[in-house]
């Protein structure tokens, strides 16, 4: 079986792309090139590469995908923003039989970036649903901080050293779904 060849003309830049296996069969996402997102399929009993579609909004080199059970996940990787490139700590959960074959919500909606004078800011890409609440709590569960979330718009939230404090830090983003992100910081 020649199982090397007719990617290439699918998918001629693969510098950045990443695989794993789902039920049998391979899936690709290939972020190669200057405009690369798309994941592909190879089902190797029958030596067949399939175009499955755009993998999400926004490409996300760099990152890595793998298996638990009968679902695929990407996680972390790189983003373009404004500011310069941005090193993400998005977890993306892709089913295989979901009627587009592409990535769906992702898992984890936010990633953090700290400053000098110890604050730090959480960002995300998606545009936040209603309902949302972003709390900080201590080692010990109480709560330092709370926030409601505007809906619409991407997370950008600025969080001050006064707010965060010293110490090792919970927070949290809570959603009206059943759902919560959390990370963890240190000062």
């Amino acid at each position: 079986m020649r199982i090397r060849g007719p990617i290439w003309g699918l998918s001629p830049n693969s510098s950045q792309s990443s695989a794993t296996g789902i039920n049998g069969i391979g899936y690709v996402y290939n972020v190669g090139g200057d405009n690369g997102n798309q994941m592909y399929s190879f089902n190797p009993a029958v030596n067949d590469w399939e175009m499955l579609g755009s993998y999400g909004d926004i490409r996300t080199p760099n990152g890595n995908l793998f298996t638990i059970g009968n679902k695929g996940y990407h996680v972390f990787g790189q983003q373009e923003q404004p500011d310069g490139i941005v090193s993400m700590n998005d977890l993306w959960e892709y089913t295989p039989a979901s009627p587009n074959a592409v990535p769906e919500r992702p898992a984890s909606t936010f990633h953090v970036r700290s400053a000098a004078d110890g604050s730090a800011w959480l960002l995300g890409t998606a545009p936040m649903d209603a309902g949302n609440t972003l709390t900080v709590l201590d080692v010990d569960g109480r709560l330092l901080h709370t926030r409601a979330l505007p809906a619409g718009v991407p997370l950008s939230i600025h969080l001050t050293a006064k707010e965060l404090g010293v110490g090792l830090r919970m927070v949290a983003l809570r959603g009206a779904q059943p759902w919560t992100d959390r990370v963890l910081l240190t000062q």
